[in-house]
């Protein structure tokens, strides 16, 4: 292997290695939620969608570079993130369905059937339903970027993509601190969940190309800079999605600590962050980030709080994040690798 794909891939792994890290802050942020004595700590761990945003524009940025197709794009996103979502809703909702018999007596009377099928399409933010579990608020954010790149790229004008975004961005910034519908695009802007992170996006495509060699250096250092002021810029008038009492500074102090990590990634001054157990916790990243909430506060933690009368800290990490880390490696070698691997080698076959 030649040193030009050996440093690739260990950039690869270290964005592995930040993508557990990410997802592991959530899940100690989600644990602590109803428990004070561990939430004053754990409650930071909420910026680490923040992080998940900045890979999530690394990330698609490169696969959009492997394929001008926007309908193979479409079809790999479906099949990354589908069948194991799927399976993990189909899962959740069946938990859900104990606790409602256990408060209500078996009745299948109130079973909330619509609650599942439109978690199920993903989409159940424009159906105006609550998300089956926590996390799922993330979801609608990344499908809407996705759908934003597949039209670009339908249009073959994807050099044009980041360009859009931070226009959409400054545009959402003037409206936020003016209060004027400019040209009418507040109405546009509420029913798109995820305006408020483009700059995240938009941040991970420019690291992406510094990493690669994609472009003028000096301008995509200048880009950075400039979604990272917008981003800032936005959390300051919008500080909206916290439902913790983290304030602004934390906040903005978390978020400038992710770009300086960032830096440190694309010029290879992370990679003490790689090791077997940081790239384990990366790979079912996204398995363990959509199983770990409900089961954990209605069940497992109650459980170990309550019955066996353990402190919440013991409880935590003693009982429930074993358990949510097995039930993840499941579902992660269980359906999420093995499914998209067939269902793109099924694809293949077919094109062949």
């Amino acid at each position: 292997m030649s040193d030009k794909n050996e440093k690739a891939t260990i950039r690869i792994q270290e964005l592995d290695a930040l993508r557990g890290i990410a997802a592991i802050l959530v899940v100690l942020y989600h644990f602590s939620l109803y428990y004070k004595d561990t939430y004053h700590f754990f409650k930071f761990g909420s910026t680490g969608v923040d992080l998940f945003f900045i890979i999530s524009g690394f990330v698609i940025y490169k696969s959009i570079e492997k394929t001008t197709n926007g309908f193979t794009f479409l079809f790999n996103r479906f099949t990354r993130l589908y069948p194991v979502y799927w399976a993990v809703v189909t899962f959740t909702f069946s938990l859900i369905i104990i606790k409602l018999f256990e408060k209500y007596g078996c009745n299948f009377t109130i079973i909330p059937w619509g609650n599942y099928w439109a978690n199920m399409s993903m989409f159940q933010h424009y159906f105006k339903i609550d998300n089956l579990d926590g996390p799922y608020w993330t979801l609608i954010i990344e499908m809407n970027f996705y759908l934003i790149v597949f039209v670009f790229l339908l249009l073959k004008k994807i050099n044009y993509l980041e360009y859009f975004l931070m226009l959409i961005s400054a545009i959402n910034l003037f409206s936020l601190f003016t209060h004027i519908d400019f040209l009418y695009l507040n109405s546009v802007f509420n029913v798109i969940p995820g305006i408020y992170w483009f700059p995240l996006f938009l941040s991970g495509i420019y690291f992406y190309k510094l990493i690669y060699g994609k472009g003028n250096k000096k301008i995509n250092h200048l880009f950075i800079i400039i979604n990272l002021t917008l981003q800032t810029l936005i959390f300051i008038n919008h500080h909206h999605y916290n439902p913790t009492d983290i304030t602004l500074t934390e906040h903005l102090t978390f978020l400038y600590s992710y770009y300086f990590i960032f830096y440190l990634f694309i010029y290879q001054k992370l990679k003490w962050i790689v090791n077997k157990l940081s790239l384990f916790f990366g790979r079912i990243s996204y398995s363990l980030y959509l199983c770990h909430q409900y089961i954990a506060l209605s069940f497992i933690i109650p459980f170990g709080v309550n019955t066996l009368e353990l402190s919440v800290y013991k409880t935590m990490f003693l009982i429930a994040l074993p358990i949510i880390i097995v039930i993840a490696f499941l579902f992660n070698k269980l359906i999420e690798v093995p499914f998209q691997i067939k269902l793109r080698s099924m694809i293949k076959l077919k094109n062949s």
